[in-house]
């Protein structure tokens, strides 16, 4: 119902009986009540929401200086608060200037008697102007009866809201709802407390022709959803919350673009916690930009459902999450990017999935996973921790970060990378069937590896900083170690072995044997370090034996390649010494293929000899049709023998000066 309030003097000057008598659903005034007392004010009701419009435009054409009032008496009258939402006490809305501008003051104050509304919310009549609203200082509203909304508006070119006061707004339904229609932005501003009772704490839509819309509160409450941002205009949707979001039932913050839009964004890094009884955060995108959620430092709760669900359509670009903790009863975090550009996700705090995965990426396009300091990702019901889906992926977990459960990698090529994080947890990583390839990587930080954790897995990397220490049998195409860094342990390798130049292989856990099925080749530069602590090979002394994979046909394998300035540091273990006549076989392959063992630095500096002994070397027949390069103890051969630590050429006399093989024919 529409309240029109003004002086009776005014009244007479300005608007004529006969214009007002003409209105739609318009009570006519008479003329004893036009020339009643000038200081009484007398009022024109109306259920018909143009007619605010009609009032002001013919009113402030007269006296402009005027100002028009939309008298709320007991309640905000039903054109700014109805669609059959019951009113909220307030004082009064002020219309203020062109382009349908109000001002709302007064203080809210909870009441149980049904106010007799009109049925029509707030429309902008005039298509040339956008409806305004803002609020003054001391601005409340408080709708404690029945469902209504507290403020209900709907806009036509244009819809703004904003309140800078810190308001409190009540809805016993929603707490702030409405929409925008034609052309224009929708753009809500609330900087105190927006509670809907029983619906959503704050529901907006754009309809198709319209541009952008924006959100931005401080602490939402919906008893349903917290906040709903549906677009089907041609520009962005933007949600920014900087306290806390909670949907007692239903999701945190559900924003979603049509094909017609562009981005969709979520913008709470410095919020508290954003909660949702179904989902904590949807974020869908069809249109053309890209889907952003960033909640660095809020709690995200999904109870039941997903703790953020993020997607952007093919005609999409870019998908960015940022986010702190998040748990979800389904899935903690799950993204689909199946647009052009880079998915992006980082995670600093704890996620955890309940009967789905921790993390889920999914889509056709590249996403890469960052897993920063603080960040623990898991799962609750034995589903995965991390599942990459059809798309390509990388996934690093940095210094201070880790996974527990299961990493399953599915379609696509993908990598995971330790840089520094913690393994430990890992039960299994899992490359998936297909062609595709995968990586597992390590860098900066230790870790143990058994054969039974790495499942379709085709390349494994130490990358510098990084120390593995492997056990079982480990399936791989590839095994490449990186200059910086080391691989040990006892295992079996079933893998191509690469050492660059930097990288170091040290067999055994003190000291042990490593088995290679395939091919080993140590470039210059690389180190094989060699412990040697009694005389039996495994368990006494490290040993590499290089063999080829029998299950492997076509391919002839088992050599090892040892190219010049290959560095060979060979150490005591324990309190053994090696005596004359000792021999050691640290390196036995199908075939050993050779540089010159002169162009080679042997360290004997922490295996010293006692007085008038020296170390020889030599590439020898195993047997079998196999060799071995030989380390044994010899008698001192002439003056001037350089001091331990320097490459020597020993052997077997002479004769292993100079001494070079070459790889047989296959």
């Amino acid at each position: 119902m529409v309240r029109w309030n003004c002086r009776a003097s005014e009244k007479k000057v300005e608007i004529s009986r006969k214009f007002i008598t003409g209105l739609p659903g318009g009570t006519p005034l008479t003329n004893a009540e036009i020339s009643n007392n000038t200081r009484t004010p007398v009022e024109f009701f109306s259920t018909d929401p143009s007619v605010l419009t009609k009032l002001y435009r013919a009113y402030s054409s007269k006296k402009p200086g005027l100002r028009t009032r939309l008298v709320l008496g007991t309640a905000l009258a039903a054109i700014v608060f109805g669609s059959g939402d019951r009113p909220a006490y307030a004082g009064i809305c002020v219309l203020t200037g062109p382009g349908d501008t109000y001002e709302c003051s007064g203080a809210a104050n909870a009441f149980s008697d049904q106010i007799n509304g009109g049925s029509s919310s707030p429309s902008n009549m005039s298509s040339g102007f956008a409806l305004t609203f803002n609020t003054t200082a001391g601005f409340g509203l408080n709708n404690a009866g029945g469902l209504r909304a507290a403020f209900n508006m709907e806009g036509t070119d244009g819809l703004t809201f904003t309140d800078s006061h810190l308001s409190a707004i009540t809805g016993s339904g929603s707490g702030l709802k409405g929409g925008n229609s034609n052309s224009g932005d929708l753009i809500i501003t609330t900087t105190g407390t927006v509670t809907g009772t029983v619906n959503a704490g704050i529901n907006f839509t754009n309809n198709a022709g319209t541009a952008s819309l924006a959100i931005t509160a401080a602490t939402v409450n919906g008893g349903d959803d917290g906040i709903i941002a549906q677009s089907s205009g041609t520009g962005s949707v933007n949600v920014t919350v900087s306290a806390s979001v909670t949907g007692t039932t239903g999701d945190g913050i559900n924003a979603n673009n049509s094909a017609d839009g562009t981005n969709v964004t979520i913008n709470a890094p410095n919020a508290t916690a954003i909660t949702g009884g179904d989902n904590g955060i949807i974020a869908q995108n069809s249109g053309t930009g890209s889907v952003n959620v960033y909640t660095e430092n809020a709690t995200v709760t999904g109870s039941t459902g997903d703790g953020i669900n993020a997607n952007n359509s093919a005609n999409g670009n870019g998908l960015n999450v940022n986010v702190g903790s998040v748990s979800g009863g389904a899935r903690g975090i799950v993204t689909t990017h199946n647009g052009s550009g880079m998915g992006s996700i980082t995670v600093s705090g704890t996620v955890t999935g309940g009967t789905g995965n921790g993390i889920g990426i999914g889509g056709s396009g590249t996403t890469n996973l960052t897993l920063n300091s603080g960040a623990a990702v898991s799962t609750t019901s034995g589903d995965f921790a991390i599942r990459s889906f059809a798309g390509d992926s990388t996934t690093t977990v940095n210094t201070g970060a880790s996974v527990t459960g299961d990493i399953s990698l599915g379609g696509g090529t993908d990598d995971v990378i330790f840089d520094g994080g913690d393994f430990s947890g890992v039960t299994t990583i899992n490359g998936g069937g297909g062609d595709d390839i995968d990586s597992l990587t390590f860098r900066n930080g230790t870790a143990a590896v058994a054969g039974s954790q790495m499942l379709s897995i085709e390349n494994l990397v130490i990358g510098s900083g990084g120390d593995v220490s492997l056990s079982g049998t480990v399936d791989a195409n590839t095994l490449k170690i990186e200059s910086g860094g080391k691989i040990g342990g006892i295992a079996t390798v079933n893998a191509d072995v690469t050492v660059e130049a930097g990288g170091m292989v040290g067999p055994g856990n003190s000291p042990g044997l490593m088995q290679v099925l395939g091919d080993v080749t140590y470039m210059s530069g690389s180190t094989l370090a060699l412990e040697l602590g009694g005389l039996a090979f495994g368990t006494g002394y490290d040993r590499v034996d290089v063999t080829d994979d029998v299950a492997t046909t076509g391919t002839v394998e088992g050599t090892a390649t040892i190219e010049a300035g290959t560095n060979f540091d060979i150490d005591y273990f324990g309190a053994f010494t090696a005596g004359l006549g000792d021999e050691f076989d640290v390196l036995v392959a199908d075939d050993i293929d050779s540089a010159l063992l002169s162009t080679m630095l042997f360290d004997f500096s922490g295996a010293a000899l006692g007085s008038g002994l020296s170390w020889g070397f030599n590439i020898v027949d195993f047997g079998s049709g196999r060799e071995a390069l030989r380390l044994s103890v010899v008698e001192q051969q002439f003056a001037g023998v350089p001091a331990p630590g320097m490459a020597l050429l020993f052997g077997l006399g002479l004769a292993g000066i100079g001494y070079a093989r070459r790889k047989r024919a296959a």
